[in-house]
């Protein structure tokens, strides 16, 4: 089994958001578009819901993009271009698989 890598919580701006992984079923108590959606970002909640049902690698992918609209969010932007959207998840992804090693600052 792997596990993986998305908070359970996280602060973006002094805000404390949460990630819930939830059934389909579950996912149309919050957004009428869970039905087509493999995640969304519930900006007055604080929530980004990953809906159950896809692959480990594109649940961690959906994670990025919601996570890309969690920050577009809370630098108080309300209009999202998805194409943007998930390009910047992209790259956040990208950036998360290919980290290695750390720095010591003296």
């Amino acid at each position: 089994m792997v596990v993986i890598s998305i908070p359970k919580t996280f602060e973006l701006c002094g805000r404390k958001w949460k990630v819930k992984y939830v059934t389909p079923k579950t996912a149309l108590k919050y957004s009428d578009s869970a039905e087509e959606a493999h995640g969304f970002c519930d900006d007055p909640t604080s929530t980004i819901y990953l809906i159950k049902g896809d692959s480990e690698e594109y649940t961690i992918i959906t994670f990025w993009h919601e996570l890309a609209h969690g920050m577009l969010y809370s630098m108080g932007y309300r209009e999202h271009d998805e194409a943007e959207v998930d390009r910047l998840g992209q790259l956040l992804h990208q950036f998360d698989k290919s980290r290695k090693g750390v720095i010591t600052l003296d």
